[in-house]
């Protein structure tokens, strides 16, 4: 048998069953450093084996689902490591909006929820009968407030149907009327074209605010200001920073928040870019989605590993000071 052959014969691993096993290892690796740091016993090979299968089966249990809602998509095969708190489904919305096609594809916006100043709904498409293909993931557009989009996902299912989840963020939420009007655009084609399913997303919590004070700087890098906003699902980390990067450091760093004891909080990508200053210096801008946490710590530490490197840079430790509102 040749590789040709072979490559026919072993279709590739699929990208969610990559990204559950990352996301394993990862929430095992996490467990492990918390059983040393409490004086345990370290956790065996076999047993980590074992952890590692029970994640995976239980997050391609999750893709066989008929519907994902809002709590599904964070412990989905995609494995996102965020977990909201107890209680957090207070403040999800759900049957917020259906539309039926002329076609008889029907679109549900299955829940919605805005806490703090991110928001995150999730959307479940049913083709027609007769449908061939699938339509491309829709734009979610936010019609009345200032809002930053921080990423999309989907999950497909046996029956044909998709799920779909947005989540966004409004910077200045205080500032933004106390629901949303948005509105999902579907380009489905045929007889139907593109359809648009407006929905309404109500500002359940408004969460605090807090101001990340740096007590250093880097060598080649320092915080220009960080902020976070706490929600009940998850929170917002919003960092700017002077950053110095070396001829080949061609893809940046990656900016990772920890405890005053060095655990990692759990964090997810949301955006980032760069802007240049009238000085000609550049000013780099992240925005994170990060695990809700139970109480305010003291402190917090911010550091840059350098992508697609085992580098790290220096950490800044930080102050956290609440903001009055």
């Amino acid at each position: 048998m040749n590789r040709r052959d072979f490559q026919s014969a072993v279709p590739p691993i699929p990208a969610h069953f990559v990204h559950a096993a990352d996301a394993a290892l990862a929430q095992i690796g996490r467990a492990e450093r918390r059983n040393a740091r409490r004086g345990g016993r370290p956790m065996g090979r076999k047993i980590l084996i074992a952890a590692a299968a029970l994640l995976l089966l239980a997050g391609m249990a999750l893709a066989v689902g008929a519907r994902f809602g809002i709590l599904d998509f964070y412990n989905s095969v995609a494995g996102d490591p965020i977990v909201p708190p107890e209680g957090a489904e207070a403040v999800i919305q759900s049957d917020v909006a259906r539309l039926k096609t002329a076609s008889g594809a029907v679109i549900t916006v299955e829940e919605a929820a805005w806490s703090g100043s991110s928001f995150t709904v999730v959307t479940h498409f049913v083709p027609a009968p007769d449908a061939e293909g699938v339509p491309f993931p829709p734009d979610l557009r936010v019609l009345n407030a200032e809002w930053e989009n921080l990423g999309s996902s989907d999950h497909f299912f046996p029956d044909g149907s998709i799920s779909w989840q947005h989540s966004g963020r409004v910077p200045d939420a205080d500032a933004a009327p106390q629901v949303l009007a948005c509105v999902l655009p579907v380009q489905l084609g045929g007889g139907d074209g593109v359809v648009e399913i407006p929905f309404e997303t109500r500002h359940s919590d408004a969460g605090a605010k807090l101001r990340l004070v740096p007590r250093n700087a880097g060598e080649r890098w320092s915080v220009v200001s960080a902020e976070i906003d706490c929600g009940s699902l998850e929170s917002t980390l919003d960092v700017r920073y002077r950053y110095e990067p070396l001829s080949e450091e061609l893809m940046g760093v990656s900016l990772r928040p920890f405890t005053a004891e060095g655990e990692e909080i759990p964090w997810e990508s949301g955006s980032s870019a760069w802007e240049e200053q009238a000085d000609g210096t550049l000013i780099w801008h992240v925005v994170l989605r990060i695990q809700s946490m139970d109480a305010v710590p003291e402190t917090l530490i911010l550091q840059p590993k350098v992508i697609d490197s085992y580098d790290w840079l220096e950490p800044i430790v930080c102050d956290v000071v609440p903001v009055e509102k």
